[in-house]
């Protein structure tokens, strides 16, 4: 059965060569210097499978505060030709995504995350506007 083995938000992040790059990762705070903005976020992480579990199904659902928008990123990770199992057989199935989130107001914007349509982690963060000095 696939499961999320970890996820977390970047500035941005990729999958190359069986590794997962990130830049401003793991953040939880956003201080806006004007509102409404665009920001972009990446989205990484890593499906562990049972060796014969190729491909896992992975549905991304961001929601603003006051559930101003819900946006939803979906799609198939697949285990490269390359991927050995490790451990007890498991594959690890690497992901990144990156999207431009709007920033309509200050407050907790939420990324939910189902692997094969079971939710699996909420990763979030809060933005506030900055202080004028």
């Amino acid at each position: 059965m696939a499961e999320l083995d970890y996820a977390y938000l970047a500035d941005y992040a990729a999958v190359q060569d069986g590794k997962i790059s990130a830049i401003g990762a793991s953040f939880t705070h956003v201080v806006a210097g004007a509102i409404p903005t665009g920001m972009s976020v990446g989205i990484a992480g890593r499906i562990r499978t049972a060796g014969h579990e190729r491909s896992a199904a992975l549905t991304v659902r961001i929601t603003a505060p006051d559930d101003t928008f819900d946006l939803e990123l979906s799609g198939i990770v697949s285990a490269a030709d390359t991927v050995r199992p490790y451990g007890d057989g498991k594959l690890g199935l690497l992901f990144a995504l990156n999207a431009q989130v709007p920033v309509l107001a200050e407050g907790l914007y939420t990324f939910d995350i189902e692997v094969n349509g079971v939710h699996a982690r909420r990763l979030a963060f809060d933005v506030e506007m900055s202080a004028v000095s």
